[in-house]
């Protein structure tokens, strides 16, 4: 794949992963946030192993770990649904809201590492 090639594809799933970030967003704003990040953090330690293990090159795996998973996963919007809460949920739910997404990423990035890596 041409360099070219590579950014102008990486653009593209880059525009993919943000349609469906926001299509999950609008569904459910907590949820599709959770969802969002999940899906992302899964595709990436995916696009890590594989390249790691010769199946996939760099170009192939900066279209997808760089443009789809990075703009499928969104820290920022993840930090404000948490601020939000701070005002309007009891601490213990803003507790769960932060603890459970990053635990379960990091189950999945483990998981993925353990069995494919």
């Amino acid at each position: 794949m041409s360099t070219v090639l590579a950014v102008v594809a990486t653009l593209a799933a880059g525009g993919l992963g943000a349609v469906l970030r926001a299509v999950a967003v609008a569904r459910s704003p907590r949820a599709g946030t959770t969802v969002a990040n999940l899906v992302g953090t899964l595709v990436l330690a995916l696009v890590i192993v594989a390249h790691d293990a010769g199946t996939i090159g760099g170009p192939l795996a900066l279209v997808l770990g760089v443009g789809l998973s990075g703009s499928l996963t969104t820290y920022s919007g993840w930090v404000a649904l948490l601020a939000d809460g701070l005002a309007e949920r009891p601490w213990r739910t803003v507790v769960v809201d932060l603890l459970v997404p990053v635990l379960v990423a990091v189950g999945l990035t483990v998981l993925v590492f353990a069995v494919l890596g």
